[in-house]
């Protein structure tokens, strides 16, 4: 299934294409894997797709603020069996990870 999620036109002087990531847990902390791709453009805005996910994955998607890099987005979600996106924290994300 993919994960998928939807950002609206922005101003492409100020911000960058959305992004798209797996999350992993190891020893050494958190790891991005970047394999969403950008379906959009600035002006129309578009789809942010991560292909083949399974339910329980840890995605994350956001997008860089270039003036004021401590506003850029970066949203954790839980993939659900159903392919919807439940907003989760890294202790939540942490757990599900550990199959706890």
């Amino acid at each position: 299934m993919n994960a998928t999620k939807t950002f609206s036109a922005y101003n492409h002087r100020r911000y960058s294409a959305p992004w798209g990531a797996v999350i992993t847990l190891d020893e050494n902390g958190w790891h991005y894997n970047f394999k969403g791709v950008w379906l959009g453009d600035a002006g129309e805005g578009g789809d942010v797709v991560i292909h083949n996910v399974e339910p329980g994955t840890i995605v994350a998607f956001g997008q860089k603020d270039n003036r004021n890099p401590r506003h850029t987005e970066n949203e954790w979600y839980a993939v659900q069996p159903d392919g919807s996106l439940l907003e989760v924290g890294k202790r939540e994300a942490r757990k599900i990870i550990e199959g706890a």
